[in-house]
């Protein structure tokens, strides 16, 4: 048996002048990449634990003299924060559960079956993906809407006092959400379920397994990480998700926090009560910090989709 070859010990020391450079100009620049993203959150929580009076005054960037918390009772109880974060954490569930098992069920037809009406389909998502979201959004609300009145009139027939508003709804929301920024997320997935092994999906059918068997138990095992990330990233963008939510929902009491948070700017800003204003952004990030905290180590240490147990 030939003998493994030896790994040279990487020495620094060693390292030529361009190198050494090449290291020094990637390190300032991930600094400075460090410091964008440190500063205004640095910003946001100093400035919710100031006094309105302090901030007035002239300390606009400095810790605060005394901590004000509250800014954060302010915040929470003026705009029914807690209403607001329910109703985000509502879509937001609804439009990840949507999302990924079409996402999932899609990539596994498209990349381990092989048709002529499958490579036409995901050619038609590849256009999709050119086409902006903002364009649909119209479009979207007249369906929906000419949905809930074609649905309330066939129920009227039977019951007369029934009525339907389907824009006006947090689980329509969850579903547009959902279906929204498919295409994208395919072709992410794509790229991984095309190189697990279709030995495993073989040896699987010699057991007898179905077709749900072969999804949930061989191939959403190897695609864990990067459904992780996809809900990750999923659930960022539903709960900072702005134009929609304002264009469907009417009832101040559906209100997500991206239209709850614009609504206290608007109202804490004529007041000059900038405390209260960031405080409300800080509670708004809180739930995405815990969900980044509890998927970030799947995400990081991922998995071989080469090997397997079978």
């Amino acid at each position: 048996m030939a003998k493994a070859k030896k790994i040279k010990n990487f020495n620094p020391e060693k390292m030529s002048g361009g190198q050494v450079a090449a290291q020094w100009i990637m390190r300032f620049f991930l600094y400075g990449w460090g410091l964008t993203i440190a500063f205004p959150l640095y910003w946001l929580i100093a400035t919710a634990l100031k006094d309105n009076a302090e901030f007035m005054q002239g300390n606009v960037w400095g810790l605060p003299d005394k901590i004000f918390l509250v800014n954060f009772v302010t915040a929470w109880i003026d705009s029914d924060m807690a209403v607001r974060v329910g109703n985000s954490l509502f879509v937001t569930a609804i439009a990840v559960t949507v999302s990924i098992l079409i996402l999932t069920t899609n990539t596994y037809v498209l990349c381990k079956y092989d048709f002529k009406f499958i490579h036409a389909l995901e050619k038609f998502y590849f256009v999709c993906m050119m086409i902006p979201m903002a364009l649909l959004l119209v479009p979207q609300y007249m369906q929906v809407a000419s949905l809930g009145r074609w649905i309330e009139a066939i129920v009227q027939k039977f019951n007369p006092d029934f009525t339907l508003v389907l824009t006006d709804s947090l689980v329509t929301l969850g579903i547009i959400y959902g279906l929204g920024g498919l295409c994208g997320g395919l072709y992410l997935l794509n790229g991984f379920t095309r190189r697990i092994n279709n030995s495993f999906i073989e040896a699987a059918k010699i057991d007898g397994a179905g077709e749900w068997y072969i999804y949930s138990k061989v191939i959403m095992p190897f695609l864990k990480p990067i459904v992780m990330f996809e809900v990750l990233t999923k659930s960022m963008g539903n709960w900072n998700e702005y134009l929609t939510a304002l264009t469907f929902l009417e009832s101040e009491e559906h209100y997500t926090v991206a239209v709850g948070i614009d609504k206290l700017v608007r109202q804490y800003t004529y007041q000059s009560d900038y405390g209260a204003v960031f405080a409300g952004m800080f509670i708004s990030m809180i739930p995405i910090l815990i969900l980044y905290c509890l998927f970030q180590k799947q995400i990081q240490n991922g998995m071989d989709i080469d090997t397997g147990l079978k």
